[in-house]
Order: C-alpha cells, then structure tokens, then sequence
C-alpha cells in the first residue's frame, strides 16, 4: 500500500477542557466505528499509528 492509502485525518477540538480527536475522512470513520466511538482518544490513535498509519491533524480555521 502507498502513503496516501495508509493516511487517515483527524480535526482536534477541546469540549469543556478536554481534547477530542474528531475523524474526518472515511477511513478515520470506519475506526471509530469499529471502536463504537464518535471520538478517538490518544490511546486509539496510538494503535491506529502502530497499524502503519499516518495520521495527519487538520487545522481549525479562525475568522478574524
């Protein structure tokens, strides 16, 4: 397999002082499926990098 099919992409966001990893691509929302989750922890994403997948954090845009 290449990199790009090894790839999922997350979004980062702190709910009430607590860091949620959000997926974001449909590989990132067969994990959290397979998991019964709507979030990753840093624990999971640990096991999904161990698997051999990039994991790659979008970044939030901020209106100014």
């Amino acid at each position: 397999m290449d990199n790009e099919q090894m790839e999922i992409v997350i979004t980062k966001r702190e709910v009430y002082g607590t860091e949620r990893f959000y997926p974001e691509c449909y590989k990132a929302q067969v994990f959290a499926r397979l998991a019964h989750r709507r979030t990753f922890s840093r624990r999971e994403l640990l096991m999904i990098r161990q698997l051999g997948y990039r994991i790659t954090v979008m970044q939030e845009e901020v209106a100014i």
